[in-house]
């Protein structure tokens, strides 16, 4: 594949874009020898049908874990009639199987401690000597504030929440029927026509989709639709707030409708340049839309392209609407079409540079940073919306910062201490939410899962939540 001319175009013309490149990208770009994907894909992990235990010289035995403990580690197989039993410090790894519907644990918020370790879960506590954090430990975990070393608050973990067109039984057809799927799941778009459905939009989420043609393209997609600007013929023309992505022959167009006084439309972004430009007649689309801040950002077949602010009051609709406003000789196929939520903090976060530790410092979703100590965190029920109180130097009186505005904690250093004495660590165990315990002893059997961490004590673990079990040291024989 070649990187379309009127693609690098758009990036060069893009500060963000152009900032992403050094010379040597731009040169081979230009070239039209490289695709610069400035998008990190992550790949999907291969999903485990059974229980592994792995050794060191790379032995591997795959069944069903049943229990690990004094009497070591057990697996049943369906090549041997006896279970199998190896010592508790043989292995270097097990590896559990993907469960079909993984129950869901509290991950609002994720605890990083000052061993490294991070524990998931919804904080319902915070005072001057510890937190609580509800999960898949204990159910409710308390940990002291000298074991932690920071806090991600009000975590959106991105999944995929919708995945289509198909089939289009699911849409409410607004105008036109004569729309149709073609064999792989995609939709034709021929004929004039307009589709809505909720998609399950949160206030920051990843829209994509593939455009194909082979004429001139022409299709309309609204997204953080409400549906209700077109419920009925009384509220068809009336102003409502959404966003809408416009491609057609003439390039590209991403424009605001607002119901806010006398601007209803606002253009955010406008590429008009011939769409023919673009390689094999194909454009795959990503809009990172993030209500909570007001901006979009626009991807076109992976290339960073540009990001744009909304001065408007946020959006509230969590709808995709399709439109085609006349009749092609040729179809215009969407497809692809997928809705993910998304953690714009979490991206942000991980170039930010930690404070001293003299102090705890908080930073918002905006990236304001600020330094004092957090006493306490406040719940709905008992003061108005929940909030920390936050001491600031620079006020006489607490500061009370919304939890919904706060985005990651740094908790002021502790005092130095003497080592604890006791055993080294030596078992890494991973967890659902991508939570990480480095633990002392582990016990588990198929309903329980007991371990010891030298910094928490005795703790009780969800046993489902286990995904892999990893030795520090392992034998080089079992």
């Amino acid at each position: 594949m070649k990187i379309s001319k009127l693609l690098l175009g758009y990036l060069l013309a893009s500060p963000i874009g152009a900032q992403n490149l050094n010379q040597a990208d731009l040169f081979l770009a230009a070239e039209g020898r490289v695709i610069l994907d400035t998008v990190e894909e992550t790949a999907e992990e291969i999903e485990l049908v059974e229980d592994q235990i792995v050794f060191a010289n790379g032995n591997t035995f795959h069944g069903k874990l049943l229990s690990m403990g004094e009497q070591g580690v057990s697996l049943t197989t369906a090549h041997s009639p006896d279970t199998l039993n190896f010592e508790s410090h043989s292995f270097s790894q097990l590896n559990f199987a993907s469960s079909e519907l993984p129950p869901e644990y509290p991950a609002s918020e994720k605890v990083f401690l000052i061993n490294g370790d991070t524990l998931p879960g919804s904080l319902t506590a915070l005072n001057d000597d510890a937190l609580t954090l509800q999960g898949m430990i204990n159910d409710s975990l308390v940990i002291d504030r000298k074991f932690v070393d920071k806090m991600r608050v009000n975590i959106h973990p991105q999944r995929l929440v919708y995945r289509g067109p198909a089939p289009l039984s699911d849409w409410e057809q607004l105008a036109g029927d004569h729309w149709s799927l073609e064999p792989d799941g995609a939709l034709s778009l021929q004929d004039s026509g307009s589709i809505y459905q909720e998609v399950g939009m949160t206030e920051q989420s990843i829209l994509r989709f593939r455009v194909t043609w082979r004429e001139d393209p022409q299709v309309r997609l609204y997204f953080c639709d409400d549906g209700e600007a077109d419920s009925s013929p009384e509220t068809a023309n009336l102003p409502t707030d959404r966003y809408y992505i416009d491609i057609n022959s003439g390039g590209l167009q991403i424009k605001r409708e607002s119901s806010n006084g006398d601007d209803r439309w606002t253009t955010l972004v406008n590429l008009s340049d011939n769409i023919e430009a673009f390689e094999n007649k194909n454009l795959y689309v990503e809009i990172r839309c993030n209500r909570t801040l007001g901006t979009l950002t626009l991807y076109l077949n992976h290339i960073l392209i540009r990001e744009v602010t909304d001065e408007q009051p946020r959006t509230k609709g969590n709808g995709i609407r399709i439109e085609t406003t006349h009749s092609m000789e040729l179809p215009t196929i969407l497809s692809n079409l997928e809705v993910h939520t998304w953690d714009a903090a979490d991206e942000a976060h991980s170039l930010e540079k930690e404070p001293s530790g003299e102090s705890d410092t908080l930073i918002d979703l905006a990236g304001k940073r600020m330094s004092g100590t957090i006493r306490k965190l406040v719940d709905a029920e008992e003061e108005g919306e929940r909030h920390f109180l936050f001491d600031s130097p620079y006020s006489a009186e607490p500061i009370e910062i919304p939890h919904e505005r706060s985005s990651l904690i740094f908790f002021q250093d502790p005092p130095e201490e003497e080592p604890a004495n006791g055993p080294e660590p030596h078992l890494v165990l991973e967890l659902e939410n991508q939570g990480q315990l480095t633990v002392n002893e582990l016990s588990f059997t198929e309903d329980s899962l007991h371990v010891s961490h030298p910094l928490l004590g005795e703790l009780q673990i969800a046993r489902e939540a286990l995904r892999k079990v990893v030795a520090l040291n392992p034998p080089l024989e079992p």
